[in-house]
């Protein structure tokens, strides 16, 4: 949407939202770099990622349990650690 020549992004509510609701959206962010857009929110049917396209689930989705999403977070955290260790590195 363009205002005053400037793009800006609408958000729209399909229903109407009470003082603290909880509140997500997903940013599917145009890149080919989704391994750098990780999402560690842990929800049964997040992505896992902040970039656009298709669920990163093959197949039927699947409900991930609590334990599981908090061992799928551990693993992309470690990832990310040793991505930005690495980039450091280079600096």
């Amino acid at each position: 949407m363009n205002v005053s020549g400037y793009t800006r992004i609408g958000i729209f509510a399909l229903q109407d939202i009470s003082p603290g609701d909880f509140l997500s959206y997903d940013y599917q962010f145009d890149t080919k770099h989704g391994d750098k857009f990780i999402c560690r929110c842990g929800a049964a049917k997040c992505r896992g990622t902040m970039k656009g396209g298709k669920h990163h689930v093959d197949g039927d989705e699947q409900e991930k349990t609590l334990k599981q999403a908090l061992l799928d977070a551990k693993a992309r955290e470690e990832k990310d650690r040793k991505y930005l260790e690495e980039a450091e590195r280079i600096k």
